[in-house]
């Protein structure tokens, strides 16, 4: 410190990086004029001068007398800037005409060395401007030295081209238009829930949908985990309806879930379709008595938004879902291909979700279904097939076959459209039935099949002829026995 007594001082004129100033000052959440000044930058060669000039106003103002000499200390030299500049690329940048002459004494005026030899230009920047790095800072200094008023406003031309989007986009977009039209609302859950999802849903424990991933900074402890299905979200979302007394549920989700892969640093990520139904299939009306939603319902809005899709012929088989009632629940395949699954919530877990019917605390009812996008996509044909309406009228022929309860309606027919019977041209079946009169462990099942030619109209003889090799083969096939 100085005092009166104070006879010999020494000086010190340093610099300081920008980079480590502003860190520091961050850090310490301290800043003051000086770090104001040297995180922008300041001229490193400004320090002998500034030296210079403080001992002689010393030895001006007091009357001391300087030391010879100066100690200098400069471990990282700072070398001098050059940067090419070219006087056409900054005309095309800034639109203008400058004259590359003009160019060149607007930057010589600001202390600049250009040597303008050759294409491209070298100019030399001194050390105190700091903030010049690059060609587009002296475009900078050219715009403004000679005028921004002299750069003409134009906007600069569009070359857009046409890029179609991408199929999981498409088909995600067509998902919703499909579940709209048929009266679901969007829901749009968080993609973090939470810890005991897993436990809630009863998963096994080598269940995939047990890989979660864990939030470092989870905004509550209800959103610790990133979901690996999207069942609770939508789930959760029926209990918040039903807690403003809003019983009917018509809804559908589309979005990322995560699984973790122990490996990689990054999860896997799958778009998925989630949906569910509850309460009343209709609203309440005097000319019809309100009725449930049901399995046949929801296997409904699958088939239709998997056959918009582009998925024919989707089969439904017996599925596991640890959290869906066993006897009202199926798997959704194409081909070898597990699209998904649907049916209804269990007890338990509708209980755990805190789902309920009207004037009950439990006993709610709850159908979902959860589809994979990128399955529907390798299942979808993507070529979607025309055809004119059929001129000629068609004859429809029955088929009531008793067969094993186990084989589905489906595989019989997809096995009888498989055939290739060229007038057929569409299977329905359309009841079934277990009962007295049907053996044990059987079941009847009856298809209507329509035969129709796009060229002519049909003669009984070719009907009933095709109509008997369906049938033949369907028994050799099922061991059915035609009732």
């Amino acid at each position: 410190e100085i005092t009166d007594q104070t006879r010999d001082v020494l000086l010190e004129s340093a610099y300081f990086t920008p980079r480590g100033v502003r860190r520091t000052s961050k850090k310490l959440g301290l800043s003051t004029e000086a770090s104001y000044r040297f995180e922008r930058g300041m001229d490193p060669d400004l320090c002998a001068r500034a030296a210079d000039r403080a001992a002689a106003l010393i030895a001006e103002v007091s009357g001391g007398r300087v030391a010879l000499g100066r100690i200098d200390a400069y471990p990282l030299v700072q070398e001098k800037r050059t940067i090419a500049f070219s006087p056409q690329r900054c005309n095309a940048f800034l639109g203008t005409d400058h004259s590359p002459d003009e160019m060149a004494g607007r930057l010589r005026s600001i202390e600049l060395a250009v040597t303008a030899g050759g294409t491209p230009w070298s100019v030399s920047i001194p050390s105190f401007r700091v903030d010049l790095y690059r060609e587009v800072d002296l475009f900078e200094e050219v715009a403004r030295l000679v005028g921004f008023d002299r750069v003409p406003a134009e906007l600069p031309a569009a070359r857009a081209k046409r890029v179609p989007p991408e199929t999981s986009y498409r088909l995600r977009e067509q998902a919703r238009h499909i579940l709209e039209g048929m009266g679901l609302s969007e829901a749009v859950n968080f993609s973090f829930i939470a810890e005991n999802f897993p436990d809630a849903l009863q998963l096994a424990p080598d269940d995939r949908r047990r890989r979660t991933v864990r939030i470092v900074n989870p905004l509550s402890e209800d959103q610790v985990l990133l979901r690996t299905t999207l069942i609770p979200g939508l789930l959760d979302t029926l209990r918040r309806n039903q807690s403003r007394l809003v019983w009917d549920a018509a809804l559908y989700e589309i979005g990322m879930v995560f699984f973790l892969r122990p490996e990689e640093e990054l999860p896997e990520e799958r778009l998925t379709i989630g949906g569910l139904l509850s309460g009343m299939r209709e609203d309440l009306s005097w000319h019809k008595k309100p009725e449930p939603v049901d399995f046949y319902d929801l296997k409904g809005v699958v088939e239709e938004l998997l056959e918009g899709l582009g998925v024919a012929a989707p089969e439904f088989q017996p599925d596991a879902s640890p959290f869906l009632d066993p006897a009202v629940q199926a798997g959704i395949l194409s081909g070898n291909r597990r699209l998904g699954f649907l049916g209804r919530v269990n007890a338990e877990t509708a209980r755990t979700f805190g789902i309920k019917k009207p004037g009950s605390e439990t006993g709610g009812e709850a159908w979902v279904f959860e589809l994979d996008l990128a399955a529907i996509i390798e299942a979808r044909e993507a070529l979607v097939r025309y055809k004119p309406l059929p001129r000629f009228p068609f004859v429809d022929r029955d088929l009531a076959v008793m067969v094993d309860r186990n084989i589905p309606a489906a595989r019989i027919t997809a096995f009888v459209l498989s055939l290739g019977e060229t007038i057929l041209t569409d299977v329905m079946p359309f009841d079934a039935y277990e009962g007295k009169q049907i053996a044990e462990g059987q079941r009847s099942l009856a298809f209507r099949m329509r035969y129709q030619s796009p060229d002519r109209t049909l003669t009984d003889e070719e009907v009933n002829d095709a109509h008997q090799k369906v049938t033949d083969r369907v028994a050799a096939e099922f061991q059915a026995v035609r009732r």
